[in-house]
């Protein structure tokens, strides 16, 4: 299973977990290790093919990677804390 697929199975495993039986405290801890499992096998391979592509500027190279990290982790921390904090069907977070 390529890696990047590896991460999206855990977070449809956590989501359709949480859909169908609850939370639970091990299910949590065991999707959300496949989902950073992925993810580790993945930022390592994604520098590695990157690297090539900027033999000219190393340096730009390396600085651009690690600045899309950051830029397209905002919007998914945010995007995933509000699925995971406002749920007011279950009762948590404000309810209008």
């Amino acid at each position: 299973m390529p890696r990047s697929r590896v991460s999206a199975a855990g977070a449809v495993a956590q989501a359709l977990l949480v859909l169908l039986a609850g939370e639970t405290f091990a299910g949590t801890w065991i999707t959300l290790f496949v989902v950073l499992w992925g993810i580790g096998m993945l930022f390592p391979a994604t520098m590695s093919l990157g690297r090539p592509l900027g033999r000219a500027a190393p340096g730009a190279a390396s600085a651009l990677l690690g600045g899309l990290r950051f830029a397209l982790g905002a919007p998914a921390r945010t995007a995933a804390a509000l699925v995971a904090l406002v749920r007011p069907w279950r009762g948590h977070g404000e309810v209008a």
